[in-house]
């Protein structure tokens, strides 16, 4: 008599098969596989309500009590007009609450959009595009014990410094962050790239420090590590520390595109961009090539990338979570999302499929760290059911926890 054997398979997030008979002890699951498998992702768009609709998440930056994310709404595509959206998540992981906060900074981003929400230690830091006029320029405000300080005509002049030589010109600060004293705010302008220093009333324009590939290109990017800064964007990749700047863009694979993320692990730099999709690593003044992406990220690029210690996720699991797009036909995004365990795995580990479907058709513009919502809990935002012919998407949002406990 013949004796059946049933077989089963379980397929890991790293690829692995682990073949086993029912009864049997399965094989152990590969150290990468052992790391995602505890992760879970989850839609946490219905917290936004209407307040990216037609629009998009931009932006997003956290402290310990709540999540700021910034971005537009109400897009129409034959006036290109939309209007500033703002939105502030609170409470757990299991209780979280989000609130609609756009109506506070609608009159400083008139007819424009919040892009960036930097946080340092007593005020936030909000930056983005008004419309003056038919012209978009840069805005930016303060915002601090409920007060709002409007700091746009501090820096307009930094910002434009000579008539549009283009009939719309998408002239905005598209990013801001804090290094323990001051402040760097990034963007485009009249002249290009545009990078300012702010320490207390003084105002420094860095701006002309750049490479000249800077002044036809934007800075999307800021990081930094604690003694100097990675400055990113499209045709801008460079380092700035003790006052000097070191040009990174001819050595690396973004000189014909743009570097739009990175992040330190202590030990390097993780930065991404495209197009094409690529990563570098960046250790000391070595600049090498870091590896080759999963086929989700195909023909587009990296939008962010966070270093994930160990006491954030779990005894011997680190790495890099990358998050961006894909173009999957020449006018449909793909949101992609993938980790980088370097100690665990040569290779980089897709983990697209875990997004919800609130960002199909889209893309993952943002990660960030929500304490409140839990130890190893990042925020992805972005956008979904993005039509490239006539610009409409909507905002999307989910809730990535490392751990799978929210705890």
């Amino acid at each position: 008599m013949a004796l059946a054997i049933a077989v089963a398979a379980l397929v890991t997030l790293s690829g692995l098969i682990v073949l086993y008979r029912p009864g049997m002890v399965p094989l152990p699951l590969s150290p990468s596989a052992a790391c995602t498998s505890r992760i879970t992702v989850e839609d946490s768009t219905p917290l936004l309500g209407t307040a990216f609709s037609a629009g998009a998440i931009w932006g997003s930056g956290g402290n310990n009590s709540s999540v700021l994310l910034g971005g537009t709404r109400a897009y129409v595509q034959s006036t290109d007009f939309n209007v500033p959206a703002l939105s502030e998540v609170t409470g757990s992981v299991s209780q979280a609450v989000g609130q609609n906060l756009s109506s506070l900074i609608a009159p400083y981003f008139v007819d424009g959009g919040v892009y960036s929400e930097t946080w340092n230690g007593s005020a936030w830091l909000l930056g983005g595009q008004a419309d003056f006029n038919g012209t978009p320029v840069p805005a930016l405000v303060s915002w601090s014990d409920g007060t709002i300080t409007n700091l746009t005509g501090q820096i307009a002049s930094d910002f434009v410094q000579s008539a549009p030589s283009q009939p719309w010109p998408d002239w905005g600060v598209w990013e801001t962050d804090w290094n323990g004293s001051a402040w760097l705010v990034a963007g485009n302008g009249s002249r290009g790239a545009v990078l300012l220093s702010i320490e207390g009333d003084e105002i420094t324009d860095l701006s002309p420090a750049l490479a000249p590939s800077a002044q036809q290109g934007y800075i999307t990017m800021l990081a930094w590590n604690g003694t100097g800064w990675i400055v990113g964007g499209y045709q801008v990749l460079e380092s700035y520390a003790d006052g000097r700047f070191a040009n990174l863009l001819p050595a690396s694979p973004f000189s014909g595109s743009g570097a739009f993320g990175a992040d330190w692990n202590g030990t390097s730099w993780l930065i991404g961009g495209g197009s094409p999709t690529a990563l570098a690593v960046l250790t000391g003044d070595r600049l090498t090539d870091g590896p080759a992406m999963p086929a989700s990220f195909r023909n587009a690029w990296i939008n962010d990338i966070v270093d994930v210690p160990s006491d954030e996720w779990a005894s011997g699991c680190s790495g890099w979570m990358i998050a961006g797009l894909g173009l999957v036909a020449p006018a449909h995004y793909s949101a992609a999302l993938a980790v980088w365990m370097p100690t665990l795995a040569p290779g980089v580990v897709d983990l697209t499929a875990l997004l919800p479907a609130s960002f199909a058709g889209g893309e993952v513009e943002d990660e960030t760290w929500a304490p409140n919502l839990g130890t190893g809990v990042l925020l992805l935002s972005g956008q979904g059911h993005l039509n490239l012919d006539t610009g409409f998407s909507t905002g999307a949002l989910a809730t990535l926890d490392l751990d799978g406990t929210g705890s």
